[in-house]
């Protein structure tokens, strides 16, 4: 696309900034309790490496969940892409040939982000496992795939679920 003629990218800068989330460091005994596990898992990622995948190298890898260009927002820089260094955080932490640490669940449309990260884990020794939602059950937080058709189950239009924002057939506003 850069290099198309007469077509001109530009930077656009928005206030969305994605994370990976550890509900788990709050629970004893949690490999994410220990400060250098999650300090490891930082170093396991090559934002710059998503930044050009994803988004053309458009974002702004950042080190806080507040993008930095809001008034007020601290500039935090990421810690570096090193898996060296997070394979050495891991095994100071006690986890020298890693640990299993469950689902990684990206909210639709970052199912191509969520990859490279469990990619990028398990370079390291973090083995997730990628879970992918529907982008209508997602924002619902629907975790159990008895829920999810339950949910589909009650919003049936005409005998057929539909997804997210598309129009009923008109048979279907007919029935």
């Amino acid at each position: 696309m850069k290099r198309t003629a007469g077509l001109t990218l530009t930077a656009m800068r928005t206030n969305g900034v994605l994370w990976v989330e550890f509900p788990e460091q709050w629970t004893q005994g949690s490999p994410w309790a220990d400060r250098r596990v999650r300090a490891a898992a930082s170093h396991a990622i090559d934002r710059q490496a998503i930044n050009e995948a994803e988004s053309l190298g458009y974002s702004a890898p950042t080190g806080n969940i507040v993008p930095r260009h809001q008034e007020f927002a601290l500039a935090i820089d990421p810690l570096p892409y090193d898996p060296k260094r997070a394979r050495a955080l891991l095994a100071e932490a006690g986890y020298p040939n890693g640990f299993e640490a469950g689902e990684l669940t990206p909210f639709p449309p970052y199912t191509g982000m969520g990859e490279a990260i469990v990619n990028y884990f398990a370079a390291v020794g973090i083995k997730t496992h990628l879970r992918t939602m529907e982008r209508r059950v997602a924002p619902l937080g629907v975790a159990r795939q008895e829920d999810a058709r339950r949910f589909r189950r009650r919003h049936r239009v005409g005998g057929a679920t539909r997804p997210l924002g598309s129009k009923p057939s008109r048979r279907a506003r007919a029935a």
